[in-house]
C-alpha cells in the first residue's frame, strides 16, 4: 500500500475513509506510522507534508442465504466540532442561539454555560458557517497546523490560533512578519508574559492552554 503525503485541510479521519478504514486508529496505530506519532502526539493535527503509511486493509466475510437479496450498510464516521465563542471582552456568549450551516443544511443550537458549542459535522466538510450572537463566521474545518517540527517552526498554526482567540494575525502564511508579531505581543500582554513578539517556548505552551489545542 502506498504512503500518503498530508495535504492543507486533511484530517486523519477523511484520509482513512478514503482509504476503506472506518477506524482512524487503525492508521496512527500502525507500527508504520510510530515516528508519525512521535512527531504528531495530536492525531488530528497535521501538516502538509506529513508522511502516512497506508497498511494493507484485512478482508471481511459474513453468511448470507444465496437466493435473497441482502442490504449491507456501512456506518460513516463524523467529525466533532468543538467551539468556545466569546465577546471582544473575552466574555462566553453563554446560552446564546446559533446558526451552523454544514453543506445543504443548517443546524440550530445553543451554547452551553461556558459558551460552548459541540456538534458532529461531515468528515469530508471543508467549510462550515456558523451564526452567532450577531455575528457570522467562516470556519475552515481541519485547517489548524502544529506548534512544532514543522518547516515553518509553527508560524502558521500560531497564526491560526491567534486569529480564534481574536488576535488580527494575518493569514496563515508561515512567515513571521509584523501583523504576527504585533498579535504575539498582544497575546503575551494579555496573559502576563514577556512580550517578545516571537515563539519562544512559554509563548507556545500559553497559546496552546488558551486555544485548547
Amino acid at each position: 500500500m502506498p504512503w500518503h503525503t498530508v495535504a492543507q485541510g486533511e484530517c486523519l479521519i477523511a484520509i482513512a475513509l478514503r482509504y476503506g478504514f472506518q477506524d482512524w486508529k487503525r492508521l496512527y496505530e500502525h507500527p508504520g506510522n510510530a515516528s508519525l506519532r512521535r512527531k504528531r502526539p495530536f492525531p488530528h493535527i497535521l501538516h502538509p507534508g506529513d508522511a502516512l503509511f497506508i497498511p494493507e486493509r484485512e478482508a471481511k466475510s459474513c453468511r448470507a442465504m444465496s437466493g435473497r437479496t441482502h442490504v449491507f450498510t456501512a456506518k460513516q464516521p463524523c467529525r466533532e466540532l468543538l467551539l468556545t465563542v466569546r465577546d471582544a471582552d473575552g466574555a462566553p456568549l453563554a446560552e446564546e442561539p446559533y446558526w451552523l450551516d454544514v453543506g445543504p443544511d443548517t443546524v440550530e443550537g445553543m451554547t452551553d454555560a461556558e459558551g460552548a458549542l459541540r456538534e458532529c459535522i461531515p468528515v469530508r466538510l471543508p467549510h462550515a458557517r456558523l451564526s452567532v450572537g450577531g455575528m457570522v463566521y467562516v470556519l475552515r474545518l481541519a485547517g489548524l497546523n502544529p506548534l512544532a517540527d514543522t518547516e515553518d517552526e509553527g508560524v502558521s498554526g500560531a497564526q491560526a490560533r491567534l486569529r480564534n482567540l481574536g488576535f488580527e494575525a494575518g493569514d496563515s502564511e508561515g512567515v513571521l512578519g509584523v501583523r504576527t508579531r504585533q498579535a504575539i505581543c498582544a497575546f503575551e500582554a494579555r496573559h502576563g508574559l514577556p512580550v517578545t513578539g516571537t515563539l519562544s517556548p512559554r509563548t507556545r505552551d500559553a497559546l496552546v492552554h488558551a486555544h485548547g489545542c
